[in-house]
């Protein structure tokens, strides 16, 4: 029976079958190498996208924090007589990190800093995809995965922006490996390593909560990332973690509700509302929340993957404008693929995690894995339930979380374990599309980035939200030298009105505001005219120098111009 069991027929069968996995093996590896090189490639083409609008903003706001007497500017004083909010407690630790960051940062600094972060989520990415598939034959095309979809199209340029979504990304990937990293360098007894872990976890957390309100949506991770983490190494340790995730979501929640509460100002806090859907409508009319809820879920894919294809012009001018990119078929195609995978990973995200879910109630399985697929899932629903609005930038984190939830999924199966050829042909594809973008990227969108290193003035044309980081220290000199002309002191200068082309012109600013959060036509609609005049005095704000693009038409007889910018000293004002 046992010569039977073993004949050669059935060990030729077996040879054959074991050569062909270990081709299959080397096959998936190596594409798996060449998927991770175009991604790191592609992320560094980053390097040349001009600085956009919100990337200076949230440096004004919460870089110079330390500045501001521990103070968040809001940019929107419109909304409050004092535009400043005292920063909650547990996120100090936060803004004084992102102070020493980026503070005295220069643009190029700026960019440079922001392609490190997408770089070192990329690394822990890795980190955290050895984790879930610790198996050789699984980890690299598992990781190539993600790394492919997550490549695709413009997205990778977002991943590199030196926003609120980069590094939620990637704290948020740090949560999610936090037990395992704990077990690693933390043994049972080792106190001091203990107590250190405890420190790195309340300062990721506290960053985590200070970066962005959406870092709400996914409290239920950062606590279940705390109780795994230290549950088995000290109850006092554990409950001091939790405790201060639960503290820091509910100062996040009243610290972000009082940034946007506008009295004074009804359009524009209509604007700051339409953005998401009110929780608070589930008591007025659960019918119609309910009903909205699944409305912007429904239409979040399209909405957020629409933006990320390659486009003759991009929302905002984020991106210089490409005339004819969609006219070629073959990048039309090349886009209709984007669309499709970035959109199937999403909705992936959405309907496969309950089904694992049940499953494993039914095996009776528990455990981290399992309790961090739900709160992940959960957080991802909310934010895409809630949301009403997306921007280019959206898919920058809603992907990557996205994708990396579906791998978490596809870990606690069995059968996609035991079938790396499924990972294989995944990967396959993927990687066409993939390779397909990127020579898009290398051949007409990097060519033409570099364009827009080396303009003629100050600022970018036809890109009024950006600034180019190549050309600091020309543009700089332009700029002082303009506002010595109109009798503006920037350096040292309080509550100056400045915007993406002035800012980093001046030395030691406090309070700054930011002109182009006063524009009439945006968030400044409830300050037309002489309101707008009478809201900045009382202010105490002593000038404006700034794009004319953004000055009120009231304001521009007054302002001295040069080509593109506009400046005014208010106490030699008519």
């Amino acid at each position: 029976m046992s010569f039977m069991r073993n004949s050669p027929t059935t060990l030729i069968s077996n040879s054959k079958q074991g050569t062909a996995r270990s081709n299959l093996t080397r096959w998936a590896d190596r594409l798996s190498l060449i998927v991770l090189f175009v991604w790191v490639a592609v992320i560094a083409t980053t390097i040349l996208v001009p600085l956009y609008s919100d990337e200076i903003a949230t440096k004004m706001m919460q870089a110079a924090a330390i500045a501001n007497g521990w103070k968040f500017n809001t940019l929107y004083p419109e909304c409050h007589s004092d535009f400043l909010l005292n920063i909650p407690v547990s996120m100090r630790p936060a803004a004084f990190a992102y102070g020493v960051l980026y503070a005295k940062a220069t643009p190029l600094g700026i960019r440079i800093s922001s392609v490190v972060t997408a770089l070192c989520w990329g690394a822990l990415l890795a980190l955290a995809v050895r984790w879930v598939y610790p198996h050789r034959r699984l980890y690299l095309p598992a990781l190539a995965i993600v790394a492919a979809v997550t490549g695709l199209g413009v997205l990778p340029l977002t991943l590199g922006l030196a926003r609120a979504e980069q590094w939620l990304a990637l704290l948020l990937t740090l949560f999610v490996l936090f037990p395992a990293l704990v077990e690693r360098i933390s043994r049972p007894g080792q106190r001091v390593r203990q107590l250190a872990c405890l420190v790195v976890f309340c300062f990721a957390t506290s960053f985590f909560f200070y970066i962005h309100p959406k870092a709400i949506f996914f409290f239920p991770v950062v606590i279940v990332s705390a109780y795994f983490s230290f549950r088995s190494r000290s109850i006092a340790l554990c409950t001091v973690a939790v405790v201060f995730v639960l503290a820091c979501t509910v100062q996040s929640i009243s610290f972000s509700s009082a940034a946007i509460k506008c009295v004074d100002a009804p359009i524009l806090s209509s604007l700051l509302a339409s953005q998401t859907t009110a929780p608070g409508m589930v008591v007025k009319s659960p019918t119609t929340f309910v009903h909205e809820l699944l409305t912007n879920l429904t239409s979040a894919p399209y909405a957020i993957n629409s933006l990320l294809t390659f486009q003759e012009s991009y929302q905002s001018d984020w991106l210089p404008s490409m005339n004819g990119i969609t006219g070629a078929p073959w990048i039309a195609g090349i886009n209709v693929a984007i669309e499709a995978a970035l959109t199937l990973t999403i909705w992936l995200a959405v309907l496969v995690p309950p089904i694992s879910l049940v499953v494993a109630l039914l095996r009776r399985m528990s455990g981290y894995r399992i309790t961090l697929i739900a709160t992940l899932w959960i957080g991802l629903l909310g934010h895409l339930m809630l949301y009403k609005v997306w921007a280019f930038y959206g898919g920058s984190f809603v992907v990557p979380v996205a994708a990396w939830l579906v791998l978490l999924c596809a870990g606690e199966s069995r059968w996609v374990g035991r079938n790396p050829a499924l990972t294989v042909g995944i990967l396959a594809p993927l990687s066409v599309i993939l390779l397909a973008s990127a020579a898009v990227t290398f051949t007409i969108v990097a060519p033409r980035l570099l364009t827009t290193v080396h303009p003629v003035g100050v600022g970018l044309p036809n890109q009024a939200l950006s600034i180019p980081t190549f050309k600091f220290a020309e543009q700089r000199e332009q700029v002082r030298a303009f506002a010595r002309k109109c009798g503006l002191e920037g350096d040292g200068a309080k509550r100056l009105v400045v915007d993406n082309t002035t800012y980093f012109a001046f030395d030691g600013l406090r309070e700054p505001l930011h002109l182009a959060y006063l524009n009439e036509g945006n968030y400044g609609a409830d300050f037309q005219g002489e309101r707008m005049r009478n809201l900045l005095l009382k202010l105490g704000v002593k000038g404006i120098i700034g794009q004319c693009t953004f000055l009120a038409p009231h304001f521009e007889t007054e302002a001295l111009r040069d080509r593109n910018l506009c400046c005014l000293k208010f106490d030699e004002m008519k």
